[in-house]
């Protein structure tokens, strides 16, 4: 006498990455989960729902609380919070606990990673927020001991200047890229920040085919940046 065995079906997983308690508690459902890929994994989504806090705290255990401190290995959805520990603000902004694409993640664990807040003051600290801001390849310049109140020709201690080339700022973040260059600056300085379409010295070099024909155009550097 033969006796046939059943055995389980293969449990089918959501398309979407679950944590690991959500997705332990979702096996264990066994049978109630075969139809739920017909059904849209209504099924994985309450289970993802109810054990989402639970699931964090049980992740954190398992990787240890330290991992929250490493941007190497923190969870996604702990990213935000390992960059308010190291003073970074990450852009962009995304609603809560949603997931940033691959690219997005890399990034924000690479910045958080360089400690920017650790070379707060730094011009390429200065110029770097600014660019947070900006198309790739943005014009940034950051002149140093200078006020634009007295000119060129006096030594401004604790005064310097940073000119951003307006068309090259994304839409709607002039006031962001500001903030972001005043929190970039060590305390004591003043910063002058200028947000307008000057011109560079490459585009001065590739509109005038010698120093004697730019001195010509533009009698003072005033006149140079401004086109």
């Amino acid at each position: 006498m033969s006796t046939s065995v059943t055995r389980p079906r293969e449990i089918v997983l959501p398309p979407w990455e679950m944590t690991t308690m959500a997705e332990l508690v979702y096996r264990r459902l066994g049978p109630w989960t075969y139809p739920d890929a017909d059904n849209g994994f209504a099924l994985a989504a309450l289970v993802d729902a109810i054990t989402s806090v639970a699931g964090w705290v049980d992740e954190v255990a398992r990787v240890g609380y330290e991992a929250l401190l490493d941007p190497a290995r923190c969870p996604w959805w702990a990213l935000r919070w390992c960059g308010q520990a190291y003073g970074v603000r990450l852009l962009p902004r995304l609603q809560p606990f949603e997931r940033p694409t691959a690219a997005i993640e890399s990034a924000w664990r690479q910045e958080i990673a360089s400690r920017p807040r650790w070379r707060r003051g730094h011009p390429d600290t200065i110029i770097a927020a600014a660019r947070r801001h900006m198309a790739p390849g943005g014009a940034v310049t950051l002149r140093e001991r200078y006020d634009p109140a007295l000119g060129a020709s006096v030594d401004a201690p604790y005064h310097f200047q940073v000119r951003i080339r307006a068309s090259d700022v994304l839409p709607g973040h002039n006031d962001l890229i500001v903030r972001d260059v005043l929190a970039a600056k060590p305390v004591r300085l003043i910063a002058h920040i200028v947000i307008a379409d000057d011109q560079t010295w490459d585009d001065l070099v590739d509109e005038r085919s010698s120093w004697n024909a730019t001195v010509t155009a533009y009698p003072t550097w005033n006149d140079a940046v401004a086109g």
